[in-house]
């Protein structure tokens, strides 16, 4: 989708004499807004201060010494959508861990693309949940394994189209586990923020329209 179309979209939507049918969400089933995505989803690991204390108190070993940001991919055959169980595997690791982010959806193609420029690439934002097994991750040293486990991807329940937020995003991030509040940050607080990210992932790299980097 353009910008022609998304605007398109919106006239539709706001025309009060549209015969759109509409539906409960009690009759529907919401399915992740990108269930397969094109590549690996690009992950920014460690990007919130507290989030950095955690992991080195849990990891001895893990060491960050610089404000450099840290990537890795997550493979996901298939991106769960809301209220979709995650297929916990128990048997490999019971150590099932979560994390909320802001998952950025890229828009437009392109590469090297500056500081200043980011915001023409980018379609809009989702809620990410990126599942982890930390018993995996600190068996192989490395965090690809423990967070690519079948289901171990939640995203959803819509895209946000980037016309709806200022730019740079500051939005809340919150996740709860059986009511209990157990993360709430602000991306504001972000160690590398969007526009440094997306700018710096690109260097070199190609970021197709929907590529996903879950912050």
């Amino acid at each position: 989708l353009n910008e022609d179309d998304i605007k398109n979209i919106q006239t539709k939507l706001d025309d009060e004499n549209n015969n759109f049918k509409s539906y409960k969400l009690s009759e529907v089933k919401l399915l992740s807004p990108i269930e397969r995505p094109i590549h690996d989803i690009l992950c920014v690991g460690v990007n919130y201060q507290a989030h950095l204390e955690e992991a080195s108190e849990r990891a001895k070993n893990f060491k960050k010494t610089s404000n450099d940001a840290v990537y890795f991919g997550k493979r996901a055959i298939k991106i769960i959508g809301t209220n979709e169980d995650v297929q916990a595997c128990l048997d490999i690791d019971n150590a099932l861990d979560y994390e909320v982010e802001l998952a950025v959806i890229i828009g437009k193609t392109g590469k090297n693309i500056p500081v200043d420029k980011v915001e023409d690439y980018i379609f809009g934002y989702s809620i990410f949940n990126d599942f982890s097994s930390r018993r995996l991750q600190l068996k192989h040293m490395q965090w690809f394994k423990g967070k690519s486990l079948d289901t171990y991807s939640a995203m959803g329940p819509v895209i946000l189209h980037k016309s709806a937020l200022p730019f740079p995003v500051e939005v809340d991030i919150k996740c709860s586990v059986n009511g209990e509040l157990r993360q709430n940050s602000n991306t504001r607080l972000f160690l590398n923020d969007i526009p440094k990210v997306v700018s710096e992932l690109s260097q070199g790299m190609t970021l197709e329209a929907g590529d996903i980097i879950a912050t």
